[in-house]
């Protein structure tokens, strides 16, 4: 059967449609009651269908609830369009036979690739493959299974002599274009199984490597291409990716086309080296960006993509709501907005951060990019939300309602000057004592709050509250009033600190622990509105970034069935998410009232990672005062920022398989979440610290907006600016600074307040020793790579590296 049938079949016996994921399908499983998808379909080079029940369902389980037979999987053709061709019925030819090769050059397995006999009407179209080792126990025989086999790359001795020598290693989908490259005395390699199939075994094997990644000319291939990069970017020493669009005479190259087909079009290898020569690094690449439909954007600004492995660590909840949605970048954007929302929502979750401190998975997060970027998707996960503000609102209304009854009474009564009345209010007050006004609860703040209503809601919702707004502008003005600045407040949720404050009206208010999430979207002349001193705001460490770069696409509005599976899906997860929210809520109570928290434990290989990841991202931005100061908290505080991601994701996934959270002691992060928190966390530092340079070299040119509405008003840098900072050395006191304002023409209080915009850039650091103050100029220095997170990345102040080698490539 071809896979359209199988995907036809697995509707008819679920009544649901098999939904896009990636290069295949996600669909429920026939033979479990599914209500949430988890049955993956994909076609195979050969044109077989590869499925696989991500809740455990046997390969046969599954095709007998189809009413197939397992060979019913693997003789269909790819695309219908070859003859039928079934290998036992009409036999075969073995065309080639691929060997897989263990480090040392033992045999390993065999990929045999079976064509119809010559003569049949099938050959040259149709294919199968079949894989077979040798049998240890009966010498001379074959095993058609790769039990307990390894499965590295194909030519891996020559592959790990190119890595040992420096040569360039080509990678690319199968092994027929390996062995061609190889012929070339080139060399090549492929994963087994071809796309979607790369390994973390493969990417070992590249480690220091120079790859060139060439990918088939179809979607299949390019998003197989991608995953290799990623997966390779800041493991191997470089990847550059050799797109072949065209043929050599210029004709385009045929879909599903290959470097063979290249080749056999009367490419040279001359030619082809010619094209590796101008072959862009992986980040400088289209390939890097949305497929077929990358844009350039601003310098700093472009999106720091999700590694790809992120998505298939994720809890199954998690991964089939981010699974619907398509384009990378927003797929990213909405990730990054559910696991914030996510964050609001677990009350009484700790875990242990530092000396003595336990805090709560709160997130902060500023989703940045230009109008009808996909920033909308903020909504779409403030929704899971909804089922909680309600349900919290509600019942805190019934309890207002029902004091404020009570209250009303007894004042009656005290008003009365009946006995009989006076004594009735005395004995409620004796039995029935009426306590304090029940606070208004809700976990979703109204956007336009000031300084005093976020102080109240934190104090009324102590487990903490949610500010979540599609439009930053109306945070941002709220800030930028006297009555509504609030950065300080959020400074202190980071760490859950204690918050106190003396009002005209109530007296004194004390907040023991402040717990707060906060997810905005908004343009980055907003960003800056909100961090109003640049880098150096304390501010902007705290929080994580993501930007949707400047691609934009005109999106219909159009009403479609996936739209409706797509808000079924949400109702649903809003429901989860307000059972895990009272379930949490239910957690014991202790005599003195206080509610025993649900500890999330990281283990110590996931901390040694952790702290290893990042003091190489530190040590490489930091020493030798390669970026400014003011970015070291951004790196610092990543690790606090991934045991967040990382508490969410397990907390996630226990409510999903089951776990009595109500009652649980604890929970132990498993090494998917502890990897996807990881992964995530360093994409969030590496987006800050690119966005940062961003947003210094806005101050820099001076194109921060006027007037009012300019990041820290009066910290705005002018040519002026410039020219007063070109007269200074590279280290200057006050004296200095006074004086060269003089010769300049300004005054003493613009010379210090330029220096103090000079700071908030990024372009000078003020120290001080004693009474003694100093300023000394940021210089910044050649491009050099570093490494964060296992993949490659630039440091904020330098721009992607085109060119993925120096000079000649060493072919």
């Amino acid at each position: 059967m071809t896979y359209a049938e199988i995907l036809s079949r697995v509707e008819s016996r679920t009544g649901h449609t098999p939904r896009r994921s990636g290069s295949g399908h996600v669909a429920r499983c026939p033979s479990h009651d599914d209500s949430t998808p988890s049955l993956t379909l994909s076609e195979g080079d050969d044109g077989r269908t590869l499925v696989c029940c991500q809740r455990g369902c046997s390969f046969e389980d599954v095709t007998s609830a189809l009413g197939l037979k397992p060979s019913d999987l693997f003789d269909g053709s790819s695309d219908g369009s070859a003859p039928a061709w079934d290998p036992k019925r009409d036999g075969y030819d073995e065309t080639a036979v691929y060997v897989y090769q263990a480090s040392d050059g033992a045999a390993l397995f065999e990929k045999v690739r079976r064509e119809p006999k010559t003569g049949h009407p099938a050959r040259g179209t149709a294919k199968a493959f079949t894989q077979r080792r040798d049998d240890p126990d009966r010498p001379g025989r074959k095993l058609y299974n790769l039990q307990g086999v390894d499965r590295p790359l194909y030519r891996l001795p020559d592959v790990l002599d190119a890595v040992a020598s420096g040569r360039l290693v080509f990678v690319v989908e199968g092994e027929k274009d390996a062995d061609r490259l190889a012929s070339l005395d080139l060399v090549a390699t492929c994963n087994d199984g071809g796309a979607g199939k790369w390994k973390p075994i493969h990417t070992a094997a590249l480690e220091g490597a120079l790859v060139v990644v060439v990918p088939d000319n179809d979607a299949a291939g390019r998003a197989h291409a991608r995953a290799v990069c990623r997966a390779l970017e800041g493991v191997a020493e470089s990847v550059a990716v050799l797109d072949l669009r065209e043929l050599p005479d210029g004709s385009p190259m045929p879909v599903k086309g290959d470097v063979s087909d290249w080749l056999d079009a009367g490419g040279s290898v001359e030619a082809f080296k010619d094209l590796v020569r101008d072959a862009p690094s992986f980040a400088a690449s289209a390939l890097a960006r949305d497929g077929d439909e990358a844009e350039d954007s601003p310098s700093g600004t472009d999106p720091v993509a999700i590694p790809e492995r992120v998505y298939g660590l994720l809890p199954p909840a998690l991964a089939d709501a981010v699974g619907r949605v398509e384009a990378w970048a927003v797929r990213d954007a909405f990730l990054t907005s559910l696991l914030v929302c996510l964050s609001g929502a677990l009350p009484h979750v700790r875990f242990s951060y530092g000396r003595g401190e336990y805090l709560s998975p709160h997130l902060f997060a500023f989703l940045y990019g230009p109008a009808a970027s996909g920033k909308g998707v903020v909504s779409l996960a403030r929704a899971w939300l909804h089922g909680i503000d309600d349900a919290l609102t509600r019942d805190s209304t019934t309890a207002r309602e029902g004091w404020a009854a009570k209250k009303a009474e007894r004042d009656r009564l005290r008003r009365s000057r009946k006995k009989a009345d006076q004594d009735e209010v005395q004995l409620l007050d004796e039995t029935d004592p009426l306590g304090p006004e029940p606070p208004s609860r809700y976990v979703l703040m109204g956007e336009d709050t000031t300084s005093a209503g976020l102080v109240d809601a934190v104090h009324d919702n102590p487990e903490g509250a949610a500010l979540v707004s599609t439009e930053a502008d109306t945070v941002t003005d709220a800030n930028g009033k006297e009555h509504g600045r609030f950065s300080a407040i959020f400074r202190k949720a980071f760490h859950n600190e204690r918050h106190a404050e003396n009002r005209r009206t109530g007296g004194r208010l004390v907040v023991p622990s402040v717990r707060l999430a906060v997810l905005l979207a908004g343009t980055l002349d907003q960003v800056g509105r909100l961090f109003e001193r640049g880098v150096e705001d304390g501010l902007f460490s705290r929080f994580i970034f993501y930007g949707l770069g400047s691609t934009l696409r005109y999106e219909s509005q159009r009403g479609a069935s996936a739209d409706r599976e797509f808000d079924r899906m949400t109702e649903a997860r809003a429901a989860d998410a307000l059972a895990l929210h009272r379930a949490l809520s239910a957690r014991p109570v202790d005599a003195e009232g206080r509610t025993a928290p649900l500890y999330v434990d990281l283990p110590g290989p996931a901390w040694d990672r952790m702290d290893e990841a990042y003091r190489a991202l530190f040590d490489r931005l930091f020493n030798g005062a390669r970026a400014h100061p003011a970015l070291a908290a951004t790196v610092k505080r990543g690790p606090v920022i991934c045991y967040r991601i990382a508490s969410a994701l397990a907390v996630s996934r226990a409510f999903g398989a089951g776990v009595d959270l109500t009652a649980a002691p604890s929970l132990t992060v498993c090494d998917d979440d502890a990897e996807a928190a990881l992964l995530l966390s360093l994409v969030y530092v590496e987006t800050a610290l690119r966005h940062a340079e961003a947003f210094s070299e806005r101050y820099r040119t001076g194109d921060a907006l006027d007037g009012d509405d300019a990041p820290g008003g009066a910290h705005r840098t002018t040519a002026a600016d410039r020219d007063l900072l070109d007269r200074l050395p590279d280290e200057f006191d006050p004296d200095a600074l006074e004086a060269a304002a003089s010769e300049a023409g300004a005054s003493r209080a613009t010379a210090f307040r330029r220096a103090a915009a000079w700071v908030s850039a990024g372009l000078v650091v003020k120290e001080k020793e004693g009474r003694r103050t100093t300023y000394r100029k940021v210089t910044r220095p050649a491009p050099e790579a570093f490494v964060g997170d296992g993949r490659a990345s630039t440091p904020p102040d330098l721009s992607v590296p085109s060119d993925p080698w120096a000079g000649e490539p060493p072919f």
